[in-house]
């Protein structure tokens, strides 16, 4: 399906480098490009290449015929192109000022500026791949960590598009068999028992089940975590944000009060990016200054995908290490127990009964003794806070070729599922094929909307609206 109009953009970042790459795509891209592009080799017009080939020339004003860089073409026709249409590349060099004059005379010649994630949408309307791979594309250009690229290539080469759409499958294949028997009751259609019907359920449901259950570690990889360090002031913070991080990010010293905003460093721990942060110590303000930090620290904390307390284990629990717990208290949370290099002076117990049924970690940020502890129950308690309630960790540990990795797919399962059971009972209470088949359509249809087959097109614009453009 080729669109009427031919878009073009930038499809590199801007800004100065060794190449910046323009791209076209629609019924009118190599015409388009022919008004640019001049051969410096004699091969004549771009319309007469070959396919899939990079040509030497320079580009020119269509109006005024100026040079205006020196530049290599690379023409894709479809439907053998990223999406599905004409494509037509123009590698140019990576400056500000050449780039947009390309880009000017691109549009002087006939195109029209491309929206965030035309080209990629295009590729969809034009079969060239699912929505759960056009947003995997975003997730490979987003990916933070290997593990998340992992999990984005994976769904760029259709793991997931794939394995719903197996479900899919026999879910048509039941409904087939329930709406034959509904449509020709005297023909002799082959008969589909209750516990044909409950088994090919049964299996679809373990199959959704199974890709839930992977839920919250894809999202982990793909959305990070945000660990935020509270606790009263000169417990330590600061110096476990160093630890954490591994370089001196925050300002350290013996003087109470030292952080008065609030500090972020990204880092990697297994496979998860996550943001630390940094904020001031929890106490009554001694001046304007330190009471914004205090806001802002609370403000924080309400955020965070994880909270750690951080206490100091070589004195005696205070009042404020208390009403820093009760800023946190609703949420997922670890107790840091700092300064283990030191006579304890904090037994587990207290420690626990600052925030119960949470894990307690005994840690020095000075010499590193814990912090590999301190990382795993990070990533428990937000394994946790991912899943949320009932959502299961299972999943965690193992490799996944289909993960799932956005909230989107993750409530299209949950429907899908939500209807197999409801078709199972409707099953188990024998009562008749229609109520049955409206179940079954109705999980299909939640299980489209992950590959982009029963999609709408308010979801399509969200989808695209959060791509780049010249993606």
């Amino acid at each position: 399906m080729v669109q009427e109009e031919t878009i073009v953009a930038l499809a590199t970042p801007p800004g100065e480098g060794a190449v910046g790459m323009i791209r076209l795509s629609g019924g009118q891209a190599v015409p388009i490009a022919d008004r640019v592009f001049r051969s410096l080799h004699g091969k004549g017009k771009l319309e007469k290449a070959p396919s899939h080939r990079l040509l030497h020339g320079v580009a020119v004003d269509p109006l005024t015929g100026r040079v205006l860089d020196e530049v290599l073409v690379a023409v894709a026709r479809g439907p053998r192109s990223y999406t599905g249409e004409d494509v037509v590349e123009f590698f140019c060099h990576g400056g500000l000022v050449v780039l947009g004059e390309v880009l000017a005379a691109l549009r002087e010649a006939g195109a029209r500026p491309a929206g965030p994630g035309e080209f990629t949408l295009r590729a969809f309307l034009n079969g060239r791949m699912d929505l759960s791979q056009a947003e995997a594309v975003v997730d490979v250009v987003r990916a933070r960590s290997a593990e998340a690229l992992q999990c984005a290539v994976g769904g760029l080469l259709g793991a997931l598009g794939g394995r719903v759409r197996e479900l899919a499958e026999r879910l048509v294949g039941t409904l087939a068999h329930l709406e034959a028997s509904l449509d020709f009751p005297d023909e002799e259609v082959p008969p589909v028992t209750g516990a044909d019907v409950a088994e090919e359920l049964r299996t679809v449901q373990a199959g959704v089940r199974a890709l839930l259950a992977g839920a919250g570690r894809g999202r982990l990889y793909r959305e990070g975590l945000r660990a935020v360090l509270v606790g009263r002031p000169n417990v330590g913070k600061s110096s476990l944000l160093n630890a954490l991080v591994g370089r001196e990010r925050a300002i350290v010293t013996g003087v109470p009060g030292t952080t008065r905003d609030v500090i972020e460093e990204s880092v990697v721990l297994q496979g998860v990016p996550v943001c630390l942060v940094d904020t001031a110590g929890l106490r009554v303000a001694r001046d304007l200054v330190e009471e914004e930090g205090i806001r802002r620290a609370r403000e924080a904390a309400r955020g965070a995908s994880v909270a750690v307390l951080v206490v100091d284990g070589s004195e005696p629990l205070q009042e404020e290490d208390r009403v820093a717990a009760e800023c946190v208290r609703g949420q997922a949370a670890v107790v840091a127990v700092n300064k283990a290099d030191r006579r304890p002076a904090v037994t587990d117990g207290e420690a626990r009964e600052l925030l119960p049924g949470r894990a307690v970690v005994r840690l020095s940020a000075k010499t590193g003794e814990g912090l590999p502890a301190l990382e795993e129950a990070i990533l428990a308690a937000g394994r946790t806070a991912v899943a949320g309630e009932g959502g299961g960790t299972a999943g965690w540990e193992g490799r996944q070729d289909a993960l799932v990795t956005r909230a989107r797919h993750e409530e299209a399962l949950r429907r899908a599922e939500r209807e197999i059971g409801a078709a199972l009972s409707e099953v188990r209470r024998e009562a008749g094929e229609e109520l049955v088949a409206a179940r079954v359509r109705r999980a299909l249809h939640a299980l489209g909307e992950i590959t982009g087959e029963s999609v709408d097109d308010d979801v399509l614009r969200a989808v695209f609206a959060t791509f780049c453009i010249g993606k």
